[in-house]
């Protein structure tokens, strides 16, 4: 009966759900306009332990983007990178920065592809976001 019961246990633990979509909002500062501050809402689709889908939604220059790519790390406390991509210009933007209880704060930097070179990154401003 212990067994059985282990048994249960065990299988119990690992048909458990990956934890739900989780959802943070905040502003980015972009480094060319420092004063102002734009709304982004990211949400985040676990595909693993700490490794997520996410996508960006905000506006700019009056016009709604939804930029998408990975991101891994915790999103409560500890390292949170990642990358999104908008197609149809072709923009590829990094992100990194720590989580502090559920708090994120870090950095936004476009990625120029060079051929047969590293790709270059340019900081282009601050993002912060916090769970909702």
């Amino acid at each position: 009966m212990k067994v059985l019961l282990l048994c249960l246990w065990v299988a119990t633990g690992l048909a458990q759900e990956p934890p739900p979509e989780v959802t943070m909002k905040g502003q980015y500062i972009w480094i060319k306009t420092p004063r102002v501050r734009d709304d982004v809402t990211a949400t985040f689709s676990p595909v693993g332990q700490d490794r997520w889908k996410v996508s960006f939604h905000f506006n700019w220059h009056k016009k709604d983007h939804v930029y998408e790519g990975e991101a891994q790390g915790n999103l409560i406390n500890g390292k949170l990178e990642g990358w999104v991509a908008e197609d149809a210009i072709g923009a590829i933007y990094r992100f990194k920065g720590v989580t502090k209880k559920g708090v994120f704060s870090g950095s936004h930097l476009q990625v120029q592809t060079r051929a047969g070179q590293e790709d270059l990154l340019i900081n282009t401003g601050t993002l912060e976001m916090s769970r909702i």
